[in-house]
């Protein structure tokens, strides 16, 4: 969590955004009250939103959102899968939410590598229902864990 926090604070924005309650839910996690004003809330905090497992390539994955950094996924059975698009932007922090105990695969938008691998490759997360976090680093290049 600390290493999430630690993300935020530094993709933050410098002018303020956070409203109080955004700003009172970072102070929560355990982030310094100054930072936490500082931080865009509406985009690093955004709504969850939940995304089935489809397709078994880059082509009919799953799509996540562009417009939020929280994604519930399901279905994790090692062969479905989800992918980025092109608007999620460059030096966002994305978190995914495996909720089923199989292996979740995950691509970029087309095109893209993950974590240095061919392009179009898919990044196979562990087994397990827990968070993974992705950060687009550059165009077409993602880095996931």
């Amino acid at each position: 969590m600390k290493r999430i926090i630690y993300l935020l604070a530094l993709l933050s924005a410098a002018s303020a955004h956070a409203d109080d309650a955004a700003i009172s839910r970072l102070m929560g996690l355990g982030m310094p009250g100054g930072l936490a004003s500082q931080v865009d809330a509406n985009y690093y905090l955004g709504t969850l939103e939940t995304v089935a497992g489809a397709g078994t390539t880059v082509a009919d994955a799953a799509a996540l959102s562009a417009t939020t950094n929280v994604h519930r996924i399901t279905g994790a059975n090692g062969t479905v899968g989800w992918k980025f698009v092109t608007a999620t932007p460059i030096n966002s922090v994305q978190i995914l939410l495996n909720t089923t105990a199989g292996v979740a695969k995950i691509y970029g938008e087309s095109g893209s590598t993950v974590n240095g691998g061919s392009a179009d490759a898919a990044f196979s997360a562990l087994t397990g229902i827990k968070p993974i976090i992705c950060v687009k680093t550059a165009a077409l290049t993602y880095i996931c864990a």
